[in-house]
């Protein structure tokens, strides 16, 4: 049971984180966001061609994520690709709140 719990304690922290970190990359004015795109982009190709399966997973996450940052300096791939990022940080808001809640009723059940 303490494997689900740790688990469910990592998602909490990273729906919150990645959430939070999706809105900054929305937030991002036109030269911040083509930069930060890049330098994303190019890093999650990096991770990407990790042969561990979660590096891959991992390093795809980043590169839409950059791909995402990356056009939304283009007039109307902007509204979509913040539009993307938004609904993306809420769903892992609730990822975290849901992990949040049953990490909560795990440790409850232990005690």
């Amino acid at each position: 049971m303490s494997d689900d719990k740790s688990k469910y304690g990592v998602l909490v922290i990273g729906g919150f984180l990645g959430g939070f970190t999706l809105l900054i990359l929305k937030a991002l004015p036109g030269f911040f966001a083509f930069i930060i795109g890049a330098v994303l982009l190019f890093f999650g190709f990096g991770i990407f061609t990790s042969k561990k399966s979660n590096d891959k997973l991992a390093g795809l996450v980043i590169i839409v994520a950059g791909a995402l940052t990356f056009l939304s300096i283009i007039p109307f791939l902007g509204s979509i690709a913040g539009w993307i990022l938004g609904a993306g940080a809420i769903a892992l808001f609730v990822l975290g709140a849901w992990s949040g809640i049953i990490f909560l009723l795990g440790l409850r059940k232990s005690s």
